[in-house]
């Protein structure tokens, strides 16, 4: 919000909400549903435990990005593309 004061009267600006500015509580809302977070955090321990043995080689631990969208149920890129597997309340 922001105020212009002059000598008649002030006036308040609400800049409209935008990927840029957004406030703290609408950061990081819940955009993955439940079978996509079940999906990613097995694709994420599959893919670490083949890194860990050494199956894939180091680049299967970007098997830690699904496992973290999956147990914070936040993903950025679909915050981006304005995707939503969230199931849709009854009503």
């Amino acid at each position: 919000m922001l105020t212009c004061v002059n000598a008649r009267r002030a006036t308040t600006f609400y800049p409209e909400p935008n990927h840029f500015t957004e406030s703290k509580e609408d950061s990081m809302q819940v955009n993955v549903g439940t079978f996509d977070r079940l999906a990613r955090i097995l694709v994420g321990l599959v893919l670490i435990g083949l890194a860990v043995t050494q199956t894939l080689g180091p680049w299967a631990y970007i098997g830690i990005l699904p496992l973290a969208t999956g147990i914070l149920r936040f993903c950025p890129l679909y915050r981006f593309l304005g995707l939503n597997t969230c199931a849709r309340p009854a009503g």
